[in-house]
């Protein structure tokens, strides 16, 4: 693990890097993307910069309604201080609170300017595995959201949302580009229902036997499966 890296003296979070670095890699892709998408790669620079914004406050407002009952039981501690409440403020996200943070964005940017909602989520899906696969790294390195007995689940997730990619890529060649954002979706709902039997995560919260994202994903699935069978089949 690496927490830190120095340049010119100063210390560096490299969660942070990691996390940036993602953001970064996956606007690029992106902007690669608009034009086969038909989207202006200016608005795709907006919705990726705004996508940033919508995943770190969507990320830390579902952490927080999941840690209500232990903000109520400490909060005393918690808002003693200002130093106190931004030490607690500076962690603790969830990445389905950002995930629904950043497609809420990209509606909300794409009904403000008359853009294609559809073309957008098109381009921009694919790209967040990447982003989501390099902040996984970051976890790693500052050793947070780790398995059970050592398990290196953050890098199994990376490895995972990086397959999502590939697949996501295969689908707009050879199937249904309309489909990447429910193939996305039910790919990572999948996967991570199953890495959180070996995630030593009971901070973001558990009812009954399943952990709240394994709730979240069985949520995602059946919101999916819905659409499959609302839409109409041409």
């Amino acid at each position: 693990m690496l927490p830190t890296i120095t340049i010119f003296g100063h210390e560096i979070a490299m969660y942070g890097v990691m996390c940036l670095s993602g953001i970064l890699a996956a606007i690029v892709v992106c902007i690669l993307r608009a034009k086969k998408c038909n989207l202006s790669k200016e608005d795709i620079l907006y919705m990726g910069i705004l996508s940033a914004i919508g995943i770190v406050v969507g990320g830390k407002i579902l952490y927080l309604l999941i840690d209500i009952p232990v903000i109520i039981k400490y909060s005393s501690y918690i808002f003693g201080s200002l130093d106190q409440f931004f030490a607690y403020m500076s962690g603790g996200f969830v990445f389905y609170g950002g995930l629904f943070g950043a497609i809420y964005v990209i509606y909300l940017y794409c009904h403000k300017f008359s853009v294609s909602f559809q073309n957008s989520m098109i381009c921009m899906v694919p790209s967040f595995p990447i982003a989501h696969a390099l902040g996984r790294v970051g976890c790693f390195m500052a050793g947070c959201c780790h398995g059970r007995n050592g398990i290196p689940v953050q890098l199994y997730e990376g490895i995972g949302n990086m397959l999502i990619f590939l697949i996501l890529l295969l689908v707009e060649k050879i199937w249904n580009k309309k489909q990447i954002p429910y193939v996305y979706l039910t790919l990572y709902a999948i996967m991570r229902f199953i890495l959180e039997f070996f995630r030593a995560d009971s901070e973001r919260g558990f009812i009954f036997t399943f952990s709240t994202s394994q709730w979240i994903s069985i949520l995602v699935v059946a919101f999916v499966v819905f659409q499959e069978i609302r839409l109409p089949k041409k």
